[in-house]
């Protein structure tokens, strides 16, 4: 074969060859939700690792209902309500809304980047539905129904039932656990922290976080501001 009549077919090798660029990571689900920043991300297959997040950080679409979704190990699947970046902070909820029965089968976050300033621990008590309302228990809705109420008491401050009393003559406790959770409402879902990696000083500056290549889990701090580079001095020099 001659040279010239070989040339398309190296041209054609080498097009096959060539690396593709590599993909941008998306920045949100069809359903909505809030915008996904490093170190959180969106890999393939759902998983909580690749180059797109952090370690730990991978977040995944719901086949469902298309909302960001964030999954513990130990505990399933949760819908992300809020992410703020520069407090290093993430609300995530139930997506049936109904947080205490996620607490009554498990909730734990071991194994996972994610922390807690907050620890409380609660015990869930059934209570016949007509003595709960006439001793002026507030039941948690969805898990109760017009014969018996659920109702859930937190220690040391009492905050989701009016009178120990009727606890005592009307209901019976099912289990008590201890989650990190504040109390904003169950509809407000549970307030997670992370610490590492540590993007707060390069946010604050109004810079982007991410890795420094493609290989190591070094991050760096890039495309700041005049403004934010003598932030960044001041706060933490990268």
């Amino acid at each position: 074969m001659s040279l010239l009549t070989s040339l398309p077919f190296i041209f054609f090798l080498l097009f096959l060859l060539k690396p593709t660029a590599a993909q941008p990571c998306p920045t949100s689900c069809p359903g909505g939700g809030p915008q996904i920043n490093f170190p959180f991300g969106l890999n393939p297959h759902g998983s909580p690792n690749g180059r797109c997040s952090y370690p730990g950080f991978g977040l995944s679409c719901s086949n469902k209902t298309q909302q960001l979704v964030l999954n513990l190990p130990e505990s399933g699947e949760f819908i992300v309500r809020y992410i703020d970046y520069e407090a290093q902070q993430i609300w995530i909820n139930d997506p049936n809304f109904c947080l205490p029965q996620r607490f009554l089968h498990s909730f734990n976050i071991s194994g996972t980047p994610f922390d807690s300033e907050f620890w409380y621990t609660f015990t869930f008590f059934n209570c016949s539905a007509i003595e709960a309302a006439e001793g002026g228990l507030r039941p948690i809705p969805c898990l109760s129904n017009q014969n018996y109420s659920i109702v859930a008491s937190q220690a040391p401050a009492d905050i989701f039932v009016d009178s120990s009393d009727v606890l005592q003559s009307a209901c019976h406790p099912i289990t008590t656990f201890t989650v990190p959770f504040v109390w904003y409402g169950w509809w407000d879902g549970v307030r997670l922290e992370w610490s590492k990696p540590d993007c707060r000083s390069c946010i604050q500056g109004r810079g982007d976080c991410r890795f420094k290549n493609s290989t190591a889990l070094e991050i760096g701090c890039f495309n700041l501001p005049t403004q934010g580079k003598l932030l960044l001095a001041q706060l933490r020099p990268w």
